[in-house]
């Protein structure tokens, strides 16, 4: 017994915009891409970027799984961060602390040919997911933690004068 395949209609405008977003209170990545092509290309390549640049194991350290809307024409490539490496990897890649491989990310949907070279270099960033706010701190920004006592200048004055007198009494020690 065979289905009979329906056309699917496009006839509303696309709700979802393309590329790479980042949830840190799960601790995963989601791309979003219009073809299923890009999808799975961009899992492999997600996938040989992870384990090569932080040396953590698919299925173990983090999963990547593709799901498909095709009524809504996108397909969503999500990976979660497992275990403690996995989710170090992540704050890597969301606090710019590996770029390579947050390049690899944004723009692994985009085959490797002469055709497409100018997209490389024009890739969406790494962005968080809508409802977060960036997790870049501005430089100019201080970012003392409330409530944590800060320690005082002349505890380490203290600590000082005790090291330096304990070489100096080290040395007048008979041998």
């Amino acid at each position: 017994m065979r289905e009979e395949l329906k056309p699917i209609e496009l006839t509303r405008e696309v709700t979802f915009t393309p590329g790479v977003c980042f949830d840190p209170e799960y601790a995963s990545l989601e791309g979003t891409y219009t073809d299923q092509i890009s999808a799975y290309r961009a899992r492999r390549v997600w996938t040989e970027a992870l384990e090569t640049n932080f040396l953590i194991d698919s299925g173990h350290d983090f999963l990547i799984k593709v799901e498909s809307f095709v009524d809504e024409g996108r397909f969503t490539l999500k990976c979660d961060f497992l275990t403690a490496c996995g989710r170090y990897a992540f704050w890597r890649l969301t606090h710019n602390q590996a770029p390579e491989a947050q390049y690899l990310i944004e723009t692994a949907h985009i085959p490797f040919s002469e055709a497409r070279i100018t997209e490389h270099s024009f890739g969406a960033d790494l962005a968080p997911r809508e409802g977060h706010e960036p997790l870049i701190l501005d430089q100019n920004q201080n970012v003392e933690e409330p409530g944590l006592p800060r320690p005082k200048k002349g505890l380490f004055s203290v600590c000082r004068a005790l090291l330096r007198g304990k070489r100096k009494g080290a040395s007048s020690l008979p041998s």
